[in-house]
């Protein structure tokens, strides 16, 4: 898929239009293009994506608003990134649980069988566990606008 000709079309289009439009619309533009190109892939990854973002976002922001609490700062830390440690864990290796115990009443087309995750989500997972240790750490402060935390891991050039 990235390597055919309409992934490259696909990124010429999108390059171009980019330049066209107003800089204020861009970063609306490039998340909706990113989204819209993880749908096209599959519509569970696009749900996991925006639920991932959404704890990548909640659970920086709590980090950055608990700094004086540091017990408090660490339970959010290790949570997130054990929900992310977990799901990456998991998720890719279900079907290779459901192939080892030959779990026979899960149908090929199931949910369940298709959850198995692009091969960047590795990438995706490890990312977001740098990014909150880092604002956990002081490195960086949490981004306060969801918009950029959602294109920032969901930038489908990547």
């Amino acid at each position: 898929m990235f390597v055919s000709l309409y992934f490259v079309l696909f990124i010429l289009i999108t390059w171009l239009i980019y330049g066209i439009i107003p800089r204020s619309c861009r970063v609306a533009f490039l998340l909706f293009v990113s989204y819209a190109f993880c749908a096209f892939i599959s519509v569970e990854a696009l749900l996991i994506l925006t639920l991932s973002t959404g704890i990548i976002y909640v659970g920086a922001i709590g980090i950055e608003k608990n700094r004086e609490k540091p017990l408090m700062k660490k339970r959010i830390a290790g949570s997130t990134i054990f929900l992310f440690a977990f799901v990456l864990i998991v998720v890719k290796n279900i079907p290779y649980v459901i192939k080892m115990f030959n779990i026979g009443f899960i149908e090929q087309d199931s949910f369940l069988r298709s959850i198995a995750l692009p091969v960047g989500f590795s990438f995706y997972a490890f990312s977001a566990i740098g990014y909150i240790y880092d604002v956990y750490r002081g490195k960086e402060e949490a981004e306060a606008n969801l918009f950029s935390v959602a294109l920032f891991f969901g930038f489908f050039a990547k």
